[in-house]
């Protein structure tokens, strides 16, 4: 083994990965597995030269530095620019650049050296292998947590990947930049385990977990409203006729966009556009209202039964409605995300919907974010004003899936 790749790596990258395990996602299992293997001895060689390009990549771009190193960024706002700088001497000819390659190469070996404490790449193992998860600002160690897991997988198990996952990440650094209120510390709030992302939000468990799958028909046009980065309305595309995802974030539809253009085919249009005032050219049979009827960023402004009249309004009769909670324990005061006052709420809701049932659902990570509240409710005929709730948030609280 190489002098800078001590035997206890891959170990120690082992327990990064099973620190916050998800058991249902295919390619943290073979990550694991494959770890598992170069820490027993086989093919080291091979492994060795894995981990050096995956750790080039990670001191060396902009949009990896930005992700995994906030708080040295913050303490060292020179730490970007100074390796964009050596990155683009480096292609100036003759001595400048070749002055540049050799700076280059002296910062990844010096930070990327595993027995100096103080070196950027033994700093993040540290962090992520002993760091409490709710340590630090909302989803700050979870962030760093799932992308290195991210990076790892595209490295040792699926590299195909790995030209999507920059095109992600860029995407991801540009919208930190530029973006105001991006969720969960600049990170991705859907992930997709098909394209070895974690997400907050894995997709596939999700979809899972709600049943929605089961209830849709392949002759379906289905709609996701505020859709974030679309990886969940490309999962439901492979089981219905048309997937139409709004989202009002530029950068998140562009994320969806690259990952379509990964798959390949597909029945998925991405529109961009505020939903307040966006109206569709026809009706839907299924609408997926998740955790978005208010928003933590403020950029919503109507009021509850205005929001419920115009999903109404999108939906065929009969047709699904898919209503995901934000905070079902929070004081019900109308603060944002607080969904302590859904029994108000489906007072609104049961007039133009009727319920049909409701589950809550535990969080996919160990901090910060909160169990869901999940109904499946089917759009009336017509309004329905004197129709008495039957939903009692006291006693939703109480029908956990598991």
């Amino acid at each position: 083994m190489r002098p800078d790749t001590p035997a206890s790596l891959p170990s120690t990258l082992r327990a990064i990965v099973e620190r916050h395990p998800r058991a249902s996602d295919p390619g943290l299992l073979a990550l694991s597995q494959a770890l598992a293997r170069w820490d027993a001895g086989e093919d080291p060689a091979r492994h060795e030269g894995i981990w050096q390009q995956l750790v080039e990549h990670i001191l060396t771009r902009s949009h990896w530095l930005g992700m995994l190193f906030p708080q040295s960024q913050a303490e060292v706002p020179e730490l970007i620019p100074l390796v964009q700088s050596l990155s683009n001497i480096a292609c100036l000819p003759g001595a400048r650049g070749e002055e540049a390659v050799d700076a280059r190469r002296r910062w990844i070996a010096e930070q990327s050296d595993l027995s100096d404490t103080g070196s950027l790449l033994a700093r993040l193992l540290r962090d992520l292998r002993e760091t409490a998860p709710d340590v630090g600002p909302h989803f700050l160690h979870l962030s760093r947590h799932y992308a290195f897991l991210d990076l790892l997988v595209a490295h040792f198990v699926r590299p195909e990947l790995k030209a999507l996952h920059e095109q992600v990440f860029t995407t991801l650094h540009l919208q930190r930049a530029h973006w105001p209120h991006s969720y969960c510390s600049g990170y991705l709030y859907q992930g997709w385990e098909e394209l070895g992302l974690c997400g907050i939000k894995p997709t596939d468990t999700r979809l899972r977990g709600y049943g929605i799958e089961e209830l849709l028909q392949p002759g379906d046009r289905v709609l996701d409203l505020g859709a974030n980065n679309g990886f969940l309305a490309l999962a439901l595309a492979r089981r219905v006729a048309q997937v139409d995802a709004v989202e009002i974030n530029p950068f998140l539809v562009d994320i969806g966009r690259a990952a379509a253009r990964h798959l390949g085919p597909h029945k998925v249009r991405f529109i961009l556009a505020d939903i307040e005032a966006w109206s569709p050219l026809t009706l839907y049979d299924a609408v997926l209202s998740l955790a978005n009827h208010s928003t933590i960023d403020q950029r919503m402004s109507m009021d509850f039964e205005t929001y419920v009249a115009k999903l109404f309004s999108l939906l065929r009769p009969g047709g699904w409605l898919f209503f995901e909670s934000h905070n079902v324990f929070g004081p019900g005061t109308g603060g944002p995300g607080d969904d302590g006052d859904l029994d108000r709420k489906f007072d609104i809701m049961e007039r133009y919907f009727e319920l049909v049932d409701a589950s809550m659902h535990r969080s996919f990570v160990p901090a910060h974010d909160i169990d869901k509240l999940f109904v499946r409710l089917r759009r009336r005929a017509a309004y329905a004003p004197d129709v008495q709730r039957s939903f009692s948030l006291a006693h939703a609280r109480t029908l956990y899936a598991d």
